[in-house]
């Protein structure tokens, strides 16, 4: 998981169980929060793909670039 939570308009990596999208780079369109379980999820969106929702902070990174 993230040292912080990303917030609307970032730039993040999908590192997910989906295949075909994993290591593609998404913008944070939304991020939804569960205040009884503590938790929030992200809602990416991704020209010429669309959206994924309900992704968990542990499937998108923002490493470093070179």
């Amino acid at each position: 998981m993230p040292a912080r939570r990303f917030k609307r308009g970032d730039f993040v990596r999908y590192d997910g169980h989906i295949d075909r999208f994993r290591g593609t780079w998404w913008t944070v369109d939304e991020v939804a929060t569960d205040h009884r379980n503590r938790t929030h999820s992200y809602t990416l969106t991704a020209n010429g793909i669309g959206r994924l929702r309900n992704v968990q902070p542990e499937h998108v990174s923002q490493p470093a670039r070179d």
